[in-house]
């Protein structure tokens, strides 16, 4: 794995927020809880349930092209 930098951790740090507040990860955690969730029932849910280290595997495996 390639050493990250700041601009790089900066950038994967945005696509994860992009993901965990995103209306498909609201619209499961929103199926999960009964209601549209908060930002942060979202971002809970997105830990919680795999999207935080799905996003990981998929930057590791198919990293995006660097600018």
């Amino acid at each position: 794995m390639k050493t990250l930098t700041h601009r790089d951790l900066t950038e994967e740090n945005r696509r994860q927020i992009e993901e965990a507040l995103g209306p498909d990860n609201r619209w499961f955690a929103g199926q999960h809880l009964g209601h549209p969730p908060t930002d942060e029932e979202a971002t809970w849910w997105y830990i919680n349930n795999g999207g935080a280290a799905g996003h990981r595997a998929r930057m590791e495996n198919n990293p995006p092209p660097q600018p």
